[in-house]
């Protein structure tokens, strides 16, 4: 390689609109074309180097729109797929034994896939390195928005919008982390808007803010397998008009001070308002107080905006967010 297709077309396919499979050892660059309305995958992906994807669409396909199967490194940048019937819009994993090195997704959209047989917007599974998934769309999907499963390094989520699926707006299931999710919205959703596991070994770091998390059916935020020194960080969100506000099932500390719970009263649960419920189980703490009497964005808190760092996987912003 490099293997470069260039705005190419492979549409109405009996099987996979485009599948080198594992005959590329190599490099593999898709520029532009599509991959639409074939019978199983759109494009399905199964090489041993880099995979680039850039401006591509694979849509209206019988199971995913892109299916790859890597174990190096993987970037999929302002590509669509969407309407795809079995399955999800982007399906990226590992070449079996190695893990992937890193996957990048930003500024794609995969709306409404496997309504027909429960498929994600976007599913990221076994990785061991940095995942990044920036400026997505992932709306009315039968499954998850955006799923990042059984990765064990830096999981980074921004500018991400899942909404009206029918579980989960963002699920992560990490070993270790840090996790953070920055300027997200996830609404109306069947399940939880956003939902954190650990995978076999527990999340030792989060930082989640200026999230909106509103109207959804389960908790507008579920922690679960938190462990370790933190820290754990949910300041400057709003969480509102959801079943459950902020759930925890960890012994540790989860700091979600200046956040909007839908009541100037505070949040209900073990807080002393209306608003959305706070529960920590025996062991662990939700900080709560002081809340935001309206929106991170009305409120005039002072929520500043910073980008991640790639090295640690945290916002080092939270000294200047009270006033």
């Amino acid at each position: 390689g490099p293997v470069v297709v260039t705005n190419c077309t492979f549409d109405g396919n009996g099987a996979d609109g485009f599948s080198p499979e594992t005959s590329v050892v190599g490099d593999l660059e898709i520029d532009g074309g599509h991959a639409n309305g074939n019978l199983d995958d759109g494009y399905d992906l199964r090489v041993v180097g880099t995979v680039t994807v850039t401006g591509a669409t694979a849509s209206g396909n019988a199971d995913n729109g892109f299916a790859v199967d890597n174990q190096e490194t993987v970037l999929f940048e302002d590509c669509i797929a969407n309407d795809n019937q079995l399955g999800s819009g982007f399906s990226i994993s590992w070449q079996d034994p190695n893990p992937l090195d890193r996957v990048s997704i930003s500024d794609c959209t995969a709306n409404s896939n496997g309504l027909s047989g429960g498929g994600n917007g976007i599913i990221v599974k076994y990785v061991e390195g940095l995942v990044t998934v920036i400026g997505t769309t992932t709306n009315g999907n039968s499954r998850t928005g955006v799923r990042v499963d059984a990765t064990s390094g830096v999981v980074f989520v921004r500018n991400a919008v899942s909404s009206f699926g029918l579980e989960e707006g963002f699920k992560i299931d990490a070993d270790v982390g840090p996790v953070t999710v920055k300027d997200c919205l996830a609404d109306d959703n069947g399940l939880e808007g956003l939902r954190v596991n650990g995978e076999s070994v527990d999340v030792e770091s989060l930082t989640l803010t200026r999230n909106t998390f509103v109207n959804n059916d389960g908790a507008g935020v579920a922690l679960f397998d938190l462990g370790g020194a933190g820290p754990f960080k949910a300041r400057c969100n709003d969480i509102a008009g959801n079943t459950h506000g902020m759930y925890l099932d960890s012994s540790v500390t989860v700091d979600a001070r200046q956040v909007w719970w839908s009541d100037p009263a505070g949040p209900s649960g073990q807080g002393p308002g209306a608003g959305d419920t706070v529960y920590a189980e025996p062991g662990g703490t939700i900080l709560f107080d002081p809340w935001l009497l309206g929106t991170f964005a009305t409120a005039g808190w002072g929520c500043p905006i910073s980008e991640v760092n790639f090295e640690t996987g945290t916002l080092d912003e939270w000294d200047h967010v009270v006033p």
